[in-house]
């Protein structure tokens, strides 16, 4: 059903993200109120979606599935749209440097890709800790540790919905996202439960979780509304893509694509006979999703 949504959301990608003279407006309008519906909408679907473990089993293979289309759409998204719509804004708000060639979104999208890394890395290093410590249920300090850095990408996600001029767009960024979502908030669960976590912990954990994307989304929507001038706008949505872009790939490569094609009994193989052929087609299918919404936006 999810994924259906996505689709009808294919007529809504002709609008042009770039704003011009003619379209500036520094009203809050549409876009302004989309805004707010994704923060909330986006938690609550995120909060609901991981409690779905706690009701009914869930299968691995069919999450594992799902979650590899979605990193197909996002690294999709990070290289071929958001990347490319920050060149276009630094473009359109005349940024000058001493090189008309200089890679300015690509070096903040690097930066972006960093961050995600160090945080990354911090949270790895204490889940590697305290599996050598014990296989007891986590601290309470331990755990909010735990889901702060594994969610901490999500503000750089929510800051591209934050940045949308449009509500149309601002649909659409949202569905591709919350559908990772979906399964990201589910996988967390289900690991939550397999160390031995109380439910009633478990969903005070996922208010935790669910917060970080709409949180982005709010910071990002008062940085862009606040802007006093359309260049001022143009920049702000552009530095936000950067480094949103940076940070999903990443996150779609390191925490969704290379994880999801490892086997839960094989850590170090790729081509698993099984199921690499489906793994495959789920992503590659991911990936022509929104190169096809890409292809209909740029030739709208």
């Amino acid at each position: 059903m999810f994924l259906s949504l996505l689709l009808l959301s294919i007529p809504l990608v002709g609008a042009t993200s770039i704003q011009t003279e003619e379209t500036y407006n520094d009203d809050f309008g549409l876009a302004g109120i989309a805004k707010i519906v994704s923060i909330f909408g986006i938690f609550a679907l995120t909060y609901f979606s991981g409690l779905v473990p706690l009701a009914t089993e869930m299968r691995n293979d069919v999450i594992r599935y799902a979650n590899v289309l979605s990193g197909g759409t996002l690294i999709t998204t990070a290289m071929l749209h958001m990347i490319p719509e920050a060149n276009l804004g630094f473009y359109a708000a005349g940024v000058e440097l001493p090189s008309q060639v200089f890679p300015i979104a690509e070096c903040i999208a690097l930066i972006g890709f960093i961050i995600t890394l160090l945080i990354d890395s911090g949270h790895s290093h204490h889940e590697h800790e305290h599996d050598i410590e014990s296989h007891a249920k986590m601290s309470k300090t331990e755990r909010i540790i735990f889901i702060v850095s594994i969610s901490a990408h999500g503000i750089f996600e929510g800051l591209i919905i934050g940045n949308a001029p449009s509500w149309e767009e601002v649909f659409e960024l949202s569905l591709i996202l919350s559908f990772h979502k979906i399964f990201a908030a589910i996988s967390l669960t289900i690991y939550l439960l397999s160390k031995n976590e109380d439910p009633e912990d478990i969903k005070n954990d996922l208010i935790l979780y669910s917060a970080k994307m709409p949180l982005g989304v709010a910071l990002a929507t008062t940085l862009y509304h606040t802007a006093t001038d359309l260049k001022g706008q143009l920049v702000t949505a552009a530095v936000c893509n950067s480094i949103t872009g940076g940070s999903l790939l990443y996150s779609s490569i390191s925490n969704i694509i290379i994880p999801s094609f490892k086997h839960d009994d094989d850590h170090s193989s790729f081509q698993h006979k099984e199921y690499f052929p489906v793994m495959l087609g789920s992503f590659v299918t991911g990936c022509g999703i929104m190169l096809g919404m890409l292809f209909l936006h740029h030739s709208a």
